[in-house]
C-alpha cells in the first residue's frame, strides 16, 4: 500500500487509484466570463465539488455563512448553481492542572 499523493488530483493513492471526475467551479461574485477565475475540482458529484471548492478556498475569504457557487462538467454548456452553507463547529479540550 502506498501513501503517495496522485500527481493529477492530489488524493492519496492506495492499492488501486482512479482520479475522481473533474468539475469546473467558480464563486458567483468572482465570475466574469473569463477562464482565469474557474477552478478545476476533482469530486464524485457536482454538489461535492461545490463543497470541496469552498473548503479548499475558505481560508482566503472573509468566512461567509453562505456562498453561491457555480459548477459544471468541463464539456457541458450549462452551469448549475449551488448554495454552500459554512458552519462553525466548536471543539472543547480539558487539561488537568496539577498544583
Amino acid at each position: 500500500m502506498s501513501l503517495d499523493k496522485c500527481k493529477t488530483c492530489g488524493d492519496f493513492m492506495f492499492d488501486s487509484h482512479k482520479c475522481l471526475p473533474t468539475w469546473q467551479v467558480v464563486r458567483e461574485d468572482q465570475y466574469d466570463d473569463s477562464e482565469g477565475c474557474i477552478e478545476l475540482i476533482y469530486s464524485s458529484d457536482a454538489s461535492s465539488a461545490a463543497e470541496n471548492y469552498v473548503d479548499y478556498n475558505l481560508e482566503n475569504w472573509d468566512y461567509p455563512d453562505e456562498i453561491v457557487i457555480w459548477v459544471k462538467k468541463p464539456n457541458d454548456i450549462n452551469w448549475n448553481k449551488y448554495t454552500v452553507t459554512v458552519e462553525t463547529v466548536s471543539t472543547f479540550s480539558a487539561t488537568l492542572i496539577i498544583e
